[in-house]
């Protein structure tokens, strides 16, 4: 037997789950690569579900988690403009959603808008997928991931 303790990460929780956002956001910033975005982005669409049905989170931040999961998951209440997508948390959150479920939600496809990645060019291999166009405009990804870090980063920490 070792005298080694070895802490193996496991996702049991939301403050697991929001590591696990940061740690996919790192890895993106990292390589730019278009699986390390998705990974975010699946970390993110499923974190205020985790908030919601944690039993440690403070109730303050269930609420929170909450009133976004209805902005990330109502269509009718809510409407996705990419046009305020650089300064709108809920616009953000929202086109989080749209990317995670677009393909298997969009039914029909006329109602959600063209998601794309794109990357700067000249472009040297390995090509970097730094932006991603919605609709008919284009944003720098790691803007729309970082904000929203931010955004959970300050509603878990006030909510302590």
């Amino acid at each position: 037997m070792s005298d080694y303790n070895f802490h193996i990460r496991t996702l049991c929780n939301y403050k697991d789950w929001f590591s696990k956002a940061v740690h996919d956001f790192q890895r993106y910033k990292e390589t730019y690569g278009v699986y390390e975005l998705a990974d975010c982005l699946l970390t993110l669409n499923a974190l205020p579900e985790w908030i919601v049905k944690s039993i440690e989170a403070p109730e303050s931040l269930k609420d929170i988690a909450g009133s976004k999961i209805l902005i990330m998951t109502d269509h009718n209440a809510f409407v996705f403009d990419e046009n305020k997508l650089n300064g709108d948390i809920d616009q953000k959150l929202r086109f989080i959603r749209i990317f995670c479920n677009h393909s298997k939600h969009a039914v029909p496809k006329n109602k959600f808008p063209k998601i794309e990645m794109s990357a700067t060019l000249p472009a040297a291999l390995p090509i970097k997928f730094e932006n991603i166009s919605v609709g008919n405009s284009y944003f720098r990804a790691e803007d729309i991931l970082l904000d929203v870090i931010k955004f959970w980063t300050k509603s878990i920490e006030e909510a302590v």
